[in-house]
């Protein structure tokens, strides 16, 4: 198995404060390739990732 891992970022919102999480990360799921697995503060998340991609398209064309 091959594992793949992006890191995000963070870039906290000026009047959130510093939120502590410095970066996120991303990896593929270990047997199931319709899901991913997100870190956030080293806790694993598992996700559909169709359902995170969605997500993502409907939060940035909120603001049209």
């Amino acid at each position: 198995m091959i594992e793949v891992t992006n890191v995000i970022i963070a870039h906290p919102e000026l009047d959130e404060g510093p939120t502590g999480v410095r970066t996120l990360i991303v990896k593929n799921h270990w047997s199931d390739s319709s899901k991913i697995i997100l870190l956030v503060e080293g806790c694993p998340v598992t996700v559909k990732s169709k359902d995170l991609i969605t997500a993502i398209q409907n939060a940035t064309n909120a603001g049209r």
